[in-house]
């Protein structure tokens, strides 16, 4: 049996395990509309490797979240499904040309722009109880404020944008950026969409509060503006009390690397450990893959460990549905975020 025989062996196997695991917990896998150039290639590298189908088998298991791997992603569901690893597996197997074809899925149907005065504040829009759960999360609502991260840079296949006024940031969110504007740091940008926070159906979640634009509308009212100031913080803070920040600008001085290797052009998205009290309190700082240029790489090749000051926007991982006051991360937008 040669390589590609004994790689299409164990891809197959795994899928079939998995296959077996969905028909068991969820009455079957789905069908993927819209199947990107190069299905499961998470890196965009052009092609698929063994690591990325594993990756996209982690987040199908609930190990991982789907957005580790957009690309695999095919019908934006923030769920993988059998049928897209079945994809991966193909263009591993056979080349990126040869993705399997899918059923569409039906476009949601925009509403109405909102009239002006219906907003309500975005703090309001992401508030949570006690336990972080979203308090409006599965509503409808209506908010505003200025684009801190302009689309494109935090993830290709979708819109990821944050969007901040007074104090609190929202995630504003669709699952295909073909038919969204490029949206534009300064921008006020008004929008309606369904809250959301969890994907219930596979226990997958960041616990970041997003609202998603795909079933409502968007406006920009005017651009150019000036962006909030960062809230100077302590790591601390944001460790012991994250979700107020979560999607809002945050500045820390003298921080230091505590664990792993700052990227390097080509790397996909990269995260490292920092600490700005000597380690006892840490958290990830994440670089997406379309923010590593060469002046971050240069930047932070200088920077070494540190002490460094550094501004980003507090996004939330949390590892279970039952644990939403962890799992924060900062990440940065490009080399004007970090500096010596």
């Amino acid at each position: 049996m040669d390589k590609v025989q004994r790689l299409a062996l164990s891809l197959c196997t795994a899928v079939l395990l998995l296959g077996s695991f969905f028909s068991q917990s969820h009455g079957g896998a789905a069908l993927v509309a819209d199947v990107p150039v190069c299905a499961g290639d998470c890196d965009e590298s052009g092609q698929v490797t063994v690591d990325e189908v594993l990756t996209l088998v982690n987040a199908a298991l609930g190990n991982a979240l789907a957005a580790a791997c957009d690309p695999g992603d095919i019908d934006h569901n923030s769920r993988i499904t059998v049928d897209e690893i079945l994809s991966a597996v193909n263009n591993t197997l056979n080349g990126c040309a040869l993705s399997l074809t899918a059923t569409p899925s039906a476009t949601p149907t925009a509403t109405q722009t909102p009239s002006q005065g219906s907003a309500i504040a975005i703090r309001d829009a992401v508030a949570r109880d006690s336990q972080g759960q979203a308090i409006r999360s599965g509503q409808t609502v209506t908010t505003e404020g200025i684009v801190t991260v302009a689309a494109g840079l935090l993830a290709n296949n979708r819109l990821k944008i944050f969007a901040q006024e007074s104090g609190a940031g929202i995630l504003v969110y669709a699952p295909s950026a073909a038919s969204m504007p490029a949206f534009q740091v300064g921008d006020r940008l008004r929008v309606t969409g369904v809250v959301g926070q969890l994907d219930t159906t596979e226990g997958v979640q960041n616990g970041t509060v997003f609202v998603d634009i795909s079933v409502g509308s968007w406006a920009v009212l005017s651009s150019g503006n000036a962006l909030p100031s960062p809230q100077a913080v302590q790591l601390t803070d944001i460790v012991t009390g994250g979700p107020p920040y979560v999607g809002t600008l945050v500045s820390l001085t003298d921080v230091g690397k505590m664990a792993g290797s700052w990227p390097v052009l080509g790397s996909k998205s990269t995260s490292v450990t920092v600490s700005d009290d000597g380690g006892t309190s840490q958290l990830p700082l994440r670089f997406q893959k379309n923010t590593i240029s060469p002046a971050l790489v240069n930047e932070l090749s200088s920077i070494a460990s540190g002490p460094f000051n550094l501004v980003g926007i507090v996004v939330q991982n949390a590892p279970s549905t039952n644990d939403l006051l962890t799992g924060f991360e900062i990440w940065v937008r490009g080399a004007e975020d970090v500096a010596r």
